[in-house]
């Protein structure tokens, strides 16, 4: 099947199409329609044997975007940067969740490639660099094995209930029934380029196309693609069409008026004549720091998941939510909207809900719940879910050892905190965190947490003549409850 493969804009490009539009030849976007026939490459491991896998990929395709699926159940699909799925059914968080992926048990890297939807037959989905399925409303969960040349960067399902799966210069699409790619699009033949850009996917079925966007060091950091494959386009660095020359798409989203905004550190854009247009004012540049997600509410007002916090923006007002406002953290992962809705929102230390004017938030603390960790990479919703009254606690025990030039350190505070990091700003390493544990060193250098949620936390020590370390000492991995975790010698610089 042929595929056509647009060259970069440039302003060339602009004059030759004000010509074509003033000659009344300009083209026409792509109509969004169904795939059309492609060869169906085999996917290793079982399909469902009661469904006859498809001749064609129009055949695995509805005549247009599926509806909004009805089901009786309320399921919230909550994936954990350290490889795990927390499921909270209308009984309760699930006590054990199974996870098969190739004989192991594990997602793969859960932290930069995290994502969970549900298909059009209400399944979850859980895509790490390890796609996989539950067909037990999450109780287990066993691996698709899709080929992989690399690692799989993103998994987002379409409005045609087709999954794209990216690695850095390959696209396969999966049909979420047979569990088969039926159709792959290698960079470098589609857009003669090296790689795609992998950090958003969003969908414009009016127009008919899908928009890919991220840092890319092999291309474009924005390309489009009609929804048949066929029509590609790439649009070089952002700062071609008018951005600076750090900014990179963090988000992407086409919003119900098909508006394309584009979200970098420093702004919010649409594309207008190929040309990038900021919707900020002065004051609101460089307010959202890292994007990671944004979702559109039936009002139109957009809510944004940001490193500084949850924000809500209606085109003109960027306000802020953060811990003063109930959330549990100040980095905000990825969001979603349930049947009734609700915005649940995935964080760095749990998962939060509320209305859509945020009039009420609660949340899902780690240890205090049933989720089985911390750092909450990726949420999906199905039904409107609700928080139990009553959790169940997941604690477990730390020790370890400060030394200095290997004698011990004694009658020394050291901070367990709620989230890892790199370093901090406050006076004290837990400042404004929800979780923060202190303890002191006995004469031998020995500290003991009791009663630590499950998660991933970071570790910190005052060191005397110094203060506190501005560097934490280490992330600690706290997997299972019930466990003690011994970290042994731990050594200050001195």
């Amino acid at each position: 099947m042929s595929r056509e493969v647009v060259a970069q804009i440039d302003p060339t490009d602009e004059a030759r199409a004000a010509a074509d539009e003033e000659s009344g030849t300009a083209a026409q976007p792509p109509v969004a329609a169904p795939m059309e026939s492609m060869a169906e490459e085999e996917v290793a491991g079982e399909s469902p044997a009661d469904v006859p896998p498809p001749e064609t990929a129009a055949e695995a395709l509805p005549a247009g975007p599926l509806p909004t699926f009805a089901t009786p159940s309320n399921l919230l699909v909550a994936v954990g940067a350290n490889e795990t799925i927390s499921v909270l059914t209308d009984e309760g968080w699930r006590e054990e969740v199974q996870i098969t992926t190739d004989g192991n048990t594990s997602l793969g890297a859960c932290n930069t490639s995290g994502a969970a939807f549900f298909d059009a037959a209400g399944r979850p989905w859980v895509g790490c660099s390890n796609l996989t399925i539950s067909e037990d409303s999450g109780a287990t969960w066993n691996e698709v094995d899709i080929p992989v040349q690399f690692i799989i960067e993103r998994t987002v399902i379409d409005p045609y209930n087709r999954i794209w799966v990216l690695e850095m210069n390959t696209i396969r699409i999966v049909d979420p029934d047979t569990r088969r790619v039926i159709d792959t699009f290698q960079a470098s033949d589609v857009t003669g380029e090296d790689g795609f850009p992998t950090a958003a996917l969003a969908f414009d079925v009016e127009a008919g196309l899908a928009w890919l966007g991220g840092l890319n060091t092999q291309g474009s950091d924005l390309i489009s693609v009609s929804l048949d494959g066929e029509a590609w386009e790439t649009y070089g660095d952002l700062s071609d069409l008018g951005a600076e020359d750090y900014e990179t798409p963090g988000a992407l989203l086409v919003t119900q008026d098909g508006d394309l905004l584009i979200f970098t550190g420093k702004d919010i854009y649409t594309l207008e004549d190929n040309k990038l247009v900021s919707q900020l004012s002065q004051d609101q540049l460089f307010e959202l720091s890292a994007v990671y997600d944004a979702i559109e509410t039936p009002d139109g007002t957009v809510w944004i998941a940001a490193v500084g916090g949850l924000y809500e923006w209606d085109w003109e007002n960027l306000v802020k939510y953060g811990i003063a406002h109930g959330l549990p953290s100040e980095t905000i992962n990825d969001l979603t909207l349930d049947s009734e809705g609700q915005i649940w929102i995935a964080t760095n230390y749990g998962v939060a809900y509320g209305t859509q004017e945020l009039g009420v938030i609660s949340f899902a603390q780690p240890g205090y719940s049933g989720l089985r960790d911390s750092r909450i990479v990726a949420v999906a919703a199905m039904g409107a879910p609700t928080l139990p009254a009553e959790e169940p606690e997941l604690l477990a025990t730390v020790r370890g050892r400060l030394v200095l030039d290997g004698a011990p350190v004694a009658n020394t505070n050291v901070q367990l905190c709620g989230e890892p990091g790199s370093d901090f700003f406050q006076e004290t390493p837990c400042e404004d965190q929800i979780f923060a544990s202190l303890t002191v060193t006995n004469a031998n250098g020995e500290f003991v947490f009791e009663d630590v949620p499950i998660g991933t936390l970071g570790l910190a020590a005052f060191q005397p003549d110094v203060g506190w370390e501005a560097d934490l000492l280490r992330n600690v991995a706290v997997p299972q409850a019930g466990a003690e975790y011994n970290l042994g010698d731990i050594s200050l610089e001195p």
